[in-house]
């Protein structure tokens, strides 16, 4: 007598659609337009396999009631037991309001487990704490990584080990232990808070952002292509070493490309008299050479929000 199990019968959109009536997606890692493509519990977009809730072999029957969608990761570690309710209570648990972060926040929590501190305090005390910091710290070069053979993703150790060499990275990179010193710390932070400004600004208007950083460290430029003269104009803001800002006008688009000596413009500290600078010369320019048209601007910046809005407006 053959013990091999019976294939599972029950469509996918089966599952979603009896499961869409009565979980609500707040609780969950996923929102039920994406319910096909995303794990159930992690959120991540992967294969997706139905498991049973009431196993299989306790006698769980293939009905849509009984059935969940998850990754094979998540597949491997759900719960084989007789009660219909623990699968859920059990998804619902590792509920977080971002995105792809599930693995992350485990690693996080592996990481205080086998050292005893919040990997997140180690980043605060090296002054690890904007989004340029964060940038740099992500990519600094460190030792390789690989996938258990026939699993194609990094585990949870794995994930955790990179955090450990990223650290003894930085450490080796930085003997004194600090990104950079609480003044400029307080400078970084207050130019990342304008360029937030900046962005809101400028998608307002249709205007792109590009920030400097490989020359022009602290620089912004903001431009648009003016089809009336079929050319990109804008101006472009630096922050001095004081926490003053210079500017100029411009026609190119990345800051690196402005030598320092065309900022001949005092603009001053102040967020809200720079922000009011720059968008009186936004409409100066739209008055002379054309308004620019909704033509998807970009924002080539270290803030991560930014990025992602890149082509989706």
């Amino acid at each position: 007598m053959s013990n091999k199990r019976k294939p599972i019968n029950t469509k996918p959109k089966d599952i979603i659609n009896y499961w869409m009536q009565y979980m609500d997606e707040c609780d969950l890692n996923f929102d039920w337009s994406e319910a096909n493509q995303v794990c159930w519990r992690c959120g991540y977009k992967r294969k997706l396999y139905r498991c049973h809730i009431i196993p299989d072999s306790l006698g769980g029957k293939d009905e849509p009631n009984n059935l969940v969608l998850l990754c094979s990761q998540c597949h491997e570690e759900a719960p084989n037991v007789e009660d219909s309710k623990f699968m859920w209570d059990w998804i619902k648990s590792f509920h977080s309001p971002l995105y792809n972060t599930f693995f992350k926040i485990r690693a996080l929590e592996e990481y205080e487990r086998i050292y005893h501190k919040s990997f997140i305090n180690e980043l605060k005390n090296r002054n690890i704490v904007t989004d340029h910091a964060l940038y740099k710290f992500w990519n600094l070069k460190v030792g390789r990584t690989s996938y258990h053979f026939g699993h194609p993703y990094e585990n949870i150790s794995t994930i955790t080990g990179t955090y450990k060499m990223h650290l003894d990275t930085f450490d080796k990179k930085h003997p004194n232990g600090k990104y950079l010193d609480d003044k400029h710390i307080l400078l970084e932070k207050s130019f990342e808070s304008l360029t937030d400004s900046v962005c809101s600004l400028s998608k307002k208007y249709n205007y792109s952002v590009w920030e400097g950083g490989t020359r022009n460290i602290y620089s912004l430029c903001i431009s648009a292509f003016h089809p009336m003269v079929k050319k990109y104009y804008g101006i472009s803001i630096r922050m001095l070493s004081n926490g003053y800002y210079k500017m100029c006008f411009t026609e190119e688009l990345n800051p690196n490309n402005i030598p320092r000596k065309h900022y001949t413009i005092d603009i001053g500290n102040n967020p809200n008299e720079i922000l009011a600078i720059i968008e009186k010369e936004i409409k100066n320019f739209n008055f002379e050479y054309g308004t620019v048209s909704k033509t998807n601007p970009f924002y080539y910046v270290v803030n991560p929000f930014w990025k992602k809005m890149n082509g989706n407006l």
